[in-house]
């Protein structure tokens, strides 16, 4: 089935600090402990994700992402990468890859590393930016809705798809608006 989409458009800098003993930074270069902390932080998306070599093939191997849009959550005590996001910065740009290592999750370290990746697109004079999710990655999709992601009706069963995702939360779907299927236009969800 086809992944749920979420769209944010004309985002402002989001400059999200991160939580007390953690900090934010980019990916360093050629760093193998770096690839390493991402294959951990996105093997819980799906089996077939969060490979080494899938890392520099796909991330680091894409011209649209690249070290410098690879950003991760660390422990200050230690530098123990507890998570990650990335900007993808061309003609779709995207929130991409965003994972938690199972042990930070539930610790409001999301919010600042999507926002950095977030914030590195509005940078570059990106004024729309999309992420695909699945319905049932329901803390990820409150995390995208804070910062201002939207769902996208850009199939017929989205509005149907989404009232779940809503209902799944225990928010009144009406709070929100969605954007229409060609993304140019907000509606009611």
């Amino acid at each position: 089935m086809e992944q749920i989409r979420m769209l944010l458009i004309d985002s402002p800098l989001l400059n999200i600090p991160a939580p007390e003993g953690y900090a934010v930074r980019p990916a360093v270069r050629d760093s193998v402990s770096d690839a390493a902390a991402w294959e951990r932080a996105c093997r819980i998306l799906n089996d077939s994700i969060g490979t080494r070599m899938e890392f520099y093939k796909d991330m680091i191997g894409d011209p649209e992402v690249g070290w410098s849009n690879i950003y991760f959550i660390c422990r200050k005590e230690d530098g123990m990468v507890c998570g990650t996001a990335t900007a993808k910065i061309g003609p779709e740009s995207s929130l991409h890859m965003v994972g938690m290592d199972e042990p930070f999750m539930g610790l409001g370290l999301s919010a600042p590393v999507c926002a950095a990746a977030v914030d590195r697109m509005t940078r570059e004079g990106i004024s729309r930016i999309k992420l695909l999710t699945d319905e049932f990655r329901i803390p990820a999709i409150r995390t995208y809705l804070k910062l201002g992601f939207r769902p996208w009706y850009f199939m017929d069963d989205m509005p149907g798809r989404w009232r779940g995702v809503f209902d799944d939360m225990g928010i009144p779907y009406d709070r929100y608006t969605a954007w229409n299927e060609a993304g140019t236009e907000r509606i009611p969800v």
